[in-house]
């Protein structure tokens, strides 16, 4: 039997194709807009995509014994009709960073970790 090829590979371009090239044009408009920014805070006009080393990926970037400045705020929807679905639905999470000197809100952000 033949092997399939770089299976890692394939799964970064099924990643790309199938998820970021989808919600990636006009993220940081629909954040913008979005009720997650609040005043003062800087709207991070990039997709930051975590990659753990141990590729363990626990449920949540903030721990509840995290005392980090990293908040969640919550899902930024994202609906589009591609492929015959109707109103498919792409969710990513919305992240405040906080200054831990002042207490004020400092960056708001897209992240999310691949899961390997």
């Amino acid at each position: 039997m033949d092997s399939p090829g770089p299976i890692g590979e394939g799964l970064a371009w099924s990643y790309y194709y199938g998820y970021l090239k989808i919600i990636l044009p006009g993220l940081h408009a629909r954040l913008k807009k979005s009720e997650y920014i609040e005043e003062g805070g800087h709207c991070v006009p990039k997709f930051v995509v975590l990659v753990p080393i141990s590729a363990v990926c626990p449920p949540s970037l903030v721990t509840p014994d995290d005392c980090s400045s990293l908040k969640y705020l919550g899902p930024l929807d994202f609906k589009v009709d591609i492929s015959g679905n109707v109103k498919r639905s792409y969710q990513s999470s919305v992240y405040k960073v906080i200054d831990s000197q002042d207490n004020k809100v400092r960056y708001q952000a897209i992240c999310v970790r691949v899961h390997v």
